[in-house]
């Protein structure tokens, strides 16, 4: 049995087939390892760009703050009588 050859050769073949599975099954959860980071980076995209948008927003308050007057208690004029 031990001197058969083809013995050998299905022994062989047996843990190849082994091999390869686990080959494929890490493979598997590295590839979903990558997803899960490349989702992460997609979402700390979107939240740079609404962080670099609500900062605009707050440097453009500051900038223009001057320009209400909170004093009164009337409500401001319209933007057409500025332009006419």
């Amino acid at each position: 049995m031990f001197n058969d050859l083809s013995f050998w050769v299905s022994v062989v073949s047996a843990c190849a087939g082994i091999g390869s599975a686990i080959v494929a099954i890490v493979a598997v959860m590295h590839t979903r390892k990558q997803i899960n980071l490349s989702n992460k980076q997609i979402l700390f995209d979107k939240r740079i760009e609404n962080y670099i948008i609500a900062t605009g927003l707050i440097q453009l308050y500051r900038e223009n703050c001057k320009f209400i007057n909170d004093e009164k208690d009337e409500p401001m004029i319209s933007n057409s009588l500025y332009f006419t």
